[in-house]
């Protein structure tokens, strides 16, 4: 290429040398910069992130991957994210500008029909995070046991407002699935409106 030889190279100099996550998995507890971390998660629905902290809580879930004005306002306001990954994993690099992000999701309502998927996805992620050991979350709708051995953190339950399920079994039921999903730590959902379902069926009948 022609060069300018009025334009002297600054001595700058970019790396890509992995560094350990800043989140950590220690058996069924998660280390936020090597303190033990309760995630209080909240799926973003356009909130503002301040409104969504004042109300305590301390994750917000995205539907995709993060944007660099997300990033910058998560890291000013002291919260984590959990979203996809880049779409550009297994090309290019996952930089330190994602240090928000606490843990990668490979999406909800996994079953064993998704396994494949679900390692192939976590290996791209592994070989192009520049953060290693940053933990893997996905949302389990079945075989638990088996899922549960390829991701860091099982996310499960149920939306049983509005349906016949007995509201006071709840715990037994997510107690039983953590015990399947082994020494993995567990994000338990809890339902606060209707299903999309059901939310269709009374607009039908109405």
């Amino acid at each position: 290429p022609d060069r300018d030889p009025q334009v002297v190279l600054a001595q700058a100099t970019e790396t890509e040398e992995r560094q350990p996550s800043l989140v950590q998995r220690d058996g069924t507890v998660l280390l936020a910069k090597e303190k033990p971390f309760f995630a209080l998660l909240i799926q973003h629905n356009g909130e503002s992130f301040a409104f969504l902290k004042s109300l305590g809580f301390n994750t917000i879930q995205l539907r995709s991957t993060a944007t660099p004005q997300q990033l910058r306002e998560a890291r000013q306001l002291g919260l984590w994210l959990v979203c996809p990954p880049p779409s550009s994993i297994g090309i290019h690099s996952i930089p330190f500008a994602y240090d928000q992000v606490m843990a990668w999701s490979v999406g909800e309502n996994k079953s064993v029909r998704d396994l494949q998927n679900i390692q192939a996805t976590i290996r791209e992620i592994r070989d192009s995070d520049l953060r290693t050991g940053r933990p893997i979350v996905g949302n389990v709708q079945s075989h638990w046991s088996l899922l549960g051995r390829e991701i860091d953190i099982v996310s499960l339950g149920l939306e049983p407002v509005g349906t016949s399920f007995i509201a006071s079994g709840y715990s037994d039921w997510i107690k039983d699935r953590a015990s399947a999903a082994g020494s993995r730590p567990v994000w338990a959902d809890l339902q606060t409106e209707y299903s999309t379902e059901m939310q269709r069926q009374v607009s039908s009948i109405a």
